[in-house]
């Protein structure tokens, strides 16, 4: 069982170098050009010589951009670990077919929305020639590399789904709305009652970034018509027993004890885990169908959007043993 796992962070010393050093990382993106669509991805390579390490994909959440990671991305660079930040929009479509990937399994019913991200998806992966990766996806990021993972099995050998959409049960899109406008009134009350200047700062960024990018007129029409009606209809269980059955992913799953989007009892009970949060062990098996590992952020200002750099440092480098643990 994970236990005891720490998670201090980077010294501020230490982050504010090397966040010069990645500064236009950041603020740069790499581009190229798909089927008359140009695609935008985000590139951060180690400093230290290790070519043979396999990459890490990150997917963002809603409308999220590099700069809503940094430290996560930041701590994995150090650590060794070439990093490819990836945010699909509107994704794209492809003409004559309805996707680039083989829709296997329970993928046959899947959203077009999440069809043409995905897309986009395997462009950079195609684009940059990655065979083998590690895949991280944060809230709608989750779903997607959910999908690329079950669409190619021998691309990814660990998928860490950070507080992902798919997992809530039968959801619809006022529903994930409202939710969603109540995890910003939780962030504003945790910033306001935070005393630890660092963890405010944290929650200010992420409160920042949260904001930026859901300005324009056509984002948030799109979001609304297409994005929130698409993610609402996905089952992760459907593919992650796909994954299990057919695959040799990997798969970890951590949430956060106040996430608002996604709340933890309601995904651990869809999973089946809550059996095992109310310490019967005996009745706890059902989780394991679906994912490898499980670990719960327990901080009091754990949202949905709670970043844990050293955790998932440890989870894709180090790897955890398996089980269901609590992470402070």
């Amino acid at each position: 069982m994970m236990t005891g796992i720490e998670a201090s962070g980077l010294p501020a010393s230490e982050l504010k170098k090397i966040s010069g050093e990645y500064a236009k990382n950041f603020k740069e993106p790499e581009y190229f050009d798909f089927e008359n669509h140009e695609i935008k991805y985000y590139e951060f390579s180690p400093k230290q010589d290790l070519i043979s390490q396999k990459p890490i994909i990150f997917i963002g959440g809603f409308g999220k951009d590099a700069g809503a990671y940094q430290k996560e991305i930041l701590k994995l660079v150090i650590s060794g670990r070439k990093v490819i930040f990836v945010n699909p929009l509107y994704g794209i479509k492809i003409k004559n077919k309805s996707s680039l990937f083989e829709e296997r399994g329970n993928m046959k019913d899947l959203p077009e929305v999440i069809k043409n991200k995905t897309n986009e998806l395997l462009a950079v992966v195609q684009h940059l020639n990655i065979e083998n990766a590690d895949v991280v996806g944060h809230s709608q990021g989750g779903v997607l590399g959910t999908v690329l993972a079950t669409a190619l099995p021998n691309l990814v050998d660990k998928l860490i789904l950070l507080n992902p959409a798919g997992l809530y049960g039968k959801d619809s899109t006022i529903g994930l709305i409202k939710r969603s406008l109540k995890e910003k009134e939780e962030l504003k009350l945790a910033i306001s009652n935070e005393l630890d200047k660092d963890k405010k700062q944290k929650m200010q960024n992420h409160a920042q970034t949260h904001n930026k990018y859901y300005e324009g007129r056509k984002y948030k029409l799109f979001r609304l018509l297409k994005e929130i009606p698409g993610l609402v209809k996905m089952n992760l269980l459907l593919l992650l027993y796909d994954i299990h059955t057919h695959g040799k992913t990997q798969v970890s799953l951590v949430t956060s004890n106040k996430d608002a989007t996604f709340p933890t009892k309601i995904v651990e009970d869809n999973l089946g885990g809550f059996a095992k949060r109310q310490g019967k062990e005996h009745l706890a098996g059902e989780l394991f169908e679906y994912v490898d590992r499980y670990v719960m952020h327990s901080d009091e200002n754990a949202l949905h959007n709670y970043e844990n750099g050293e955790l998932l440092e440890q989870i894709l480098n180090e790897g955890l043993e398996k089980g269901i643990g609590k992470q402070k």
